[in-house]
């Protein structure tokens, strides 16, 4: 137990100090497509517990681990979802454990602003079926982004470029500048299908014949490749990819 708590505290110690690294200090004036108007300052942050509650998910644990988001100080530096996940690998489910999770994680949305999601799926073995909320909930989560996307525009949503209509949804990047030049990328593919995301100069505020150094973050290595025009990555369902550029050339 001790040296998973440490671990834990590791990786948390690990994502703060990412996330001021990566906090915007300057904004360059070739940055065409970033705007200074509060929008897009961090990437979507959150907290996955994975399978570390196994199959052992009550009221307690959610309250606890909303609990953890603010009293560590997370809360305050943007992270705003938290993921537990419960045991998903079952076919069957226990209804009064769910239910009891369910209403608990509404009453802590009320209180603390936490984002809750209806459950994908309700029912047991041939009567298991999609839940309508949830169906619902997609449609109007796909409408509001479409609509972002189509009536404002990509240039005044600078955390949602290369987005330009709903099938493009699951492509998103976040980019920012840092100090000396160099401009923080983030690459996501929220979809469920392996996918090849592309930043491109343009969009991120660099001239496109800029020659840059990658260096990734998650790796913790600088690429050997040098980059002009854009950059692609080819993402794992659900993932991403954190670079830091610096110009070059």
């Amino acid at each position: 137990m001790g040296k998973r708590r440490c671990s834990v505290v590791a990786a948390l110690a690990t994502i703060m100090v990412v996330m001021v690294e990566l906090a915007p200090l300057t904004v360059a004036k070739s940055g065409r497509s970033m705007l200074t108007n509060g929008l897009g300052m961090t990437p979507p942050m959150g907290w996955n517990s994975w399978n570390h509650f196994g199959c052992n998910i009550d009221e307690k644990i959610i309250r606890e681990t909303a609990d953890a988001l603010v009293s560590t100080g997370l809360s305050k530096l943007g992270y705003e979802y938290v993921n537990i996940d419960d045991c998903w690998a079952e076919i069957s489910r226990d209804d009064k454990q769910v239910l009891f999770a369910i209403e608990s994680l509404a009453l802590v949305n009320h209180i603390d602003g936490s984002l809750s999601v209806p459950v994908q799926y309700v029912g047991e073995g041939s009567a298991r079926t999609i839940n309508p909320e949830f169906v619902k909930y997609k449609q109007e989560d796909s409408a509001l982004c479409s609509w972002l996307l189509s009536s404002i525009g990509s240039s005044i949503l600078p955390s949602l470029v290369n987005c330009k209509n709903a099938l493009d949804i699951w492509e998103k990047i976040w980019a920012a500048h840092l100090s000396g030049y160099r401009i923080a990328v983030v690459l996501l593919n929220r979809g469920p299908v392996r996918y090849s995301t592309t930043a491109l100069w343009d969009d991120i505020g660099l001239d496109p014949k800029t020659v840059v150094e990658a260096r990734d973050l998650w790796e913790h290595k600088t690429l050997t490749t040098h980059f002009v025009g854009n950059l692609t990555a080819t993402l794992a369902p659900h993932s991403c990819k954190l670079y830091v550029l610096k110009p070059i050339a």
